[in-house]
C-alpha cells in the first residue's frame, strides 16, 4: 500500500491511497489486480488512516 502526500514543499491536493490485492488466477498463477486510488481533498494523514482501516475491514 503506497500514500502520496506530496513533498514538504509542495503539499498534495489530493491524497491518492493505492491498495493491491494479490489473486490467484485459474492458471495457480498468482498475479496483482484492482488497484484502487482513493483521491481525499484537504485531508489529514489522520482521515486517511481513518479510512483505509475502514476499508480494510470491509474487504
Amino acid at each position: 500500500m503506497k500514500i502520496f502526500t506530496g513533498n514538504k514543499d509542495k503539499p498534495a491536493q489530493a491524497v491518492y491511497v493505492q491498495m493491491r490485492q494479490v489473486v490467484k488466477g485459474k492458471d495457480n498463477k498468482m498475479r496483482v489486480t484492482t488497484t484502487k486510488t482513493i483521491t481525499i481533498h484537504d485531508a489529514t494523514i489522520e482521515q486517511v488512516r481513518a479510512i483505509l482501516e475502514k476499508g480494510e475491514r470491509s474487504s
